[in-house]
């Protein structure tokens, strides 16, 4: 059903022209001759869109038809990202003229390469305006199956934009020149944008087909070649006087009919959609891990009707965006009414290409596309997560351990008693104790909260700990200087005193080792040992050796 629609169009369209050339033809000699350069496009996605090399049939039978129109010439150029083949005008009043463009067509192979129409265009163009007089009519036959893409080129917006510049530029001189753009289009999957390629053709009165099979290329082509037959009759018809009347009528019959066909088209095809914002670049997405790097973009103000008339993009014009980003592993792209949602998948900058298209039609109009960069910066990358979440797991488990161990934590019961004496001192009869009660303390005490002696004056009691357990008390030394021993001499890392325990205390000071000599007691009971007060006084010698104690 398209390609009778579109079969229908391109018919009408070309009546006015297929009149034209059927009077003059009949009344005039035949044109002077036609200069046509064919640029076909030998990208990599050709071998998808025509794989039986239909267009090299096509271009063939477009030769000959060209031969059968005197002083014609014809050059072929071929393009990908880069020129791949480029002939001069070769006439094809000769076997050798034939031949030669024959070669030219056979010798025409599908590459890997990406599709630069502005660089094609321009060589055409050049072509014309150096080889052809303006006594031949000159066109330009494009057969492409894409718009302008670039992605292996260092900067790919810039060579695009570069591109597209070759394009118009080679347009306004056609203009200048009188040189027809006609195009070709080659649509299998109806994803091509024809915005571009309708520009040129109608810039320069030249016409624009767009067909999904490429076996239908020869009947398109050889219509095209009865289009520039009746371009090249009408370039070389001298007005006759005595036909003025009849020719002013003829004009004013084709200019009803291009009305009516105007008409005719406006119910047929959607109108154009142009862009009307634009979307500063680089968006930025920041967030703790790539998933949570995300923005929202509202579309509706973005495109807008050829007509002026502006639409929200929800979905009640029937229009739809498409976007596509060029790197999925970085970027993932969505889009819900009217609103562009972006969320990171991994580190790094990404192209993002949007398009509005109307459902409407059959033959969907598609806006130019609007290119911005997204540039997603995570603090960590997804080769964080197995660390982070053991990390997570780690600092949770240990809170957990922490919480439980306040909850659970005992209150100080009973009493510590204990007497302090020098390592290199001797202390006669029984030592003063003193005697602290360790239920005033909560759930923990520090040792200097309980003893405060001169000789520990540059130690930090406060290095050791002593906390409740079910039966007893715990006491724990932080630091090096303070060690712990039992009745045994033992060192400990800590002690847990329950019942009537003693335990030492040994103290590194300036002056040598100080030893606390401490006894636990469960509450009430009694060692009968007299607490210290502060009129007891401890008998204190130093023993030296050179001295004897006497008996």
């Amino acid at each position: 059903m398209r390609q009778l629609r579109l079969s229908l169009v391109l018919f009408l369209s070309l009546l006015p022209a297929l009149h034209i050339c059927c009077i003059t033809y009949a009344s005039d000699p035949a044109p002077d001759g036609i200069d046509l350069v064919l640029v076909m496009d030998v990208s990599g996605s050709m071998m998808r869109s025509d794989p039986d090399y239909h267009c090299r049939q096509a271009a063939l039978s477009l030769m000959e038809d060209l031969a059968k129109i005197p002083a014609s010439r014809m050059a072929v150029t071929a393009f990908s990202d880069q020129l791949v083949l480029s002939s001069s005008l070769i006439s094809l009043d000769t076997p050798a003229g034939l031949s030669a463009i024959s070669d030219c067509l056979h010798a025409v192979s599908y590459t890997r390469g990406d599709t630069d129409i502005g660089l094609a265009m321009q060589q055409a163009a050049q072509l014309l305006l150096q080889e052809s007089g303006p006594d031949h009519a000159r066109c330009i036959l494009l057969l492409t199956d894409g718009e302008i893409d670039l992605p292996k080129a260092a900067n790919e917006e810039a060579a695009e934009n570069e591109s597209l510049t070759k394009v118009l530029v080679a347009v306004e001189d056609s203009i200048d020149s009188g040189i027809v753009i006609h195009t070709v289009m080659l649509d299998p999957t109806g994803a091509l944008d024809p915005s571009l390629c309708r520009y040129m053709a109608d810039r320069t009165g030249g016409s624009s087909v767009i067909t999904a099979d490429s076996s239908s290329l020869t009947d398109i082509f050889h219509t095209v070649s009865e289009y520039v037959r009746s371009q090249a009759a009408a370039l070389t018809a001298l007005p006759d006087p005595e036909t003025e009347a009849e020719t002013e009528t003829e004009t004013e019959e084709e200019t009803e009919v291009q009305t009516e066909l105007a008409v005719e088209t406006e119910t047929v095809i959607t109108p154009m959609i142009v862009q009307t914002g634009t979307i500063d670049s680089p968006v930025v997405l920041s967030g703790l891990l790539p998933g949570m790097c995300r923005a929202s973009l509202d579309l509706s103000g973005l495109f807008r009707y050829e007509d002026g008339e502006s639409f929200s993009g929800d979905g009640s014009e029937s229009i739809q965006f498409s976007v596509h980003s060029s790197d999925p592993s970085c970027l993932q792209c969505m889009v819900e009414g009217n609103t562009l949602k972006l969320r990171g998948n991994g580190r790094g900058t990404c192209a993002v290409t949007i398009c509005a298209e109307s459902t409407d039609s059959p033959d969907t109009v598609h806006s130019d596309p609007v290119r911005f960069e997204v540039s997603v910066r995570p603090v960590f990358t997804a080769a964080w997560i197995p660390i982070l979440t053991a990390a997570v797991l780690a600092t949770g488990t240990a809170a957990l351990i922490f919480l439980l161990r306040l909850l659970t934590g005992q209150y100080l019961t009973g009493s510590l008693q204990w007497y302090i004496r020098s390592d290199s001192q001797k202390i006669f009869g029984v030592p003063s104790q003193t005697r602290a009660e360790l239920d005033v303390y909560g759930k923990k005490a520090v040792l200097s909260e309980l003893i405060d002696d001169e000789l520990l004056e540059d130690v930090d009691l406060s290095r050791v700990k002593i906390t409740g357990r079910r039966s007893g008390i715990r006491i724990c030394s932080r630091t090096r200087n303070i060690l712990l021993s039992d009745s045994e001499g033992t060192y400990l890392r800590y002690a847990d005193l329950e019942e009537t325990s003693d335990i030492r205390i040994l103290c590194r000071t300036q002056n040598g080792s100080i030893s606390i000599m401490a006894r636990y007691l469960e509450p009430g009971e009694d060692t009968g040992y007299k607490d210290a007060d502060a009129s007891d006084e401890r008998t204190r010698m130093l023993i030296n050796d050179d001295h004897r104690m006497a008996g």
